[in-house]
């Protein structure tokens, strides 16, 4: 059986407890990236207090915020965390939609029964082929 403690249940908690948690559980983590400048996920959750899953939430979260981003480490192959927006974040934000109008591509040869009940079809385009 798994061992929960009741104080960590989002329903044990009052929302503003709940929020005031999260916000000092944030500011730790960036306490920590700031001292560190590069982290990994095993790190932060260490010198935060928290399991490593429960920090990958929190950074995950920050992450979409646009609070922290993926960085690399030299010579080791694991996900480490920096502080700042990713690129593509800033990138997006500047890129306009492209809208296009849609065209049809040509109509298609109808089912027999189809045809005999609704009459057939006409080819519009010269590249649809029977």
């Amino acid at each position: 059986m798994l061992a929960q403690s009741t104080s960590v249940l989002p329903a044990a908690m009052p929302h503003a407890a709940r929020m005031q948690h999260t916000a000092a559980i944030w500011d730790a983590i960036e306490q920590t990236l700031r001292a560190r400048s590069i982290a990994t996920t095993r790190e932060i959750a260490d010198a935060v207090g928290l399991s490593p899953s429960q920090a990958q939430a929190r950074l995950m979260d920050l992450r979409e915020m646009g609070e922290v981003r993926h960085a690399a480490l030299p010579g080791r192959a694991v996900r480490a965390w920096s502080l700042g927006a990713e690129e593509f974040a800033a990138r997006a934000e500047r890129m306009a939609p492209l809208v296009t109008k849609a065209r049809q591509l040509g109509t298609f040869q109808r089912d027999p029964l189809v045809a005999a009940l609704f009459g057939g079809a006409t080819v519009t385009s010269s590249r649809v082929v029977a």
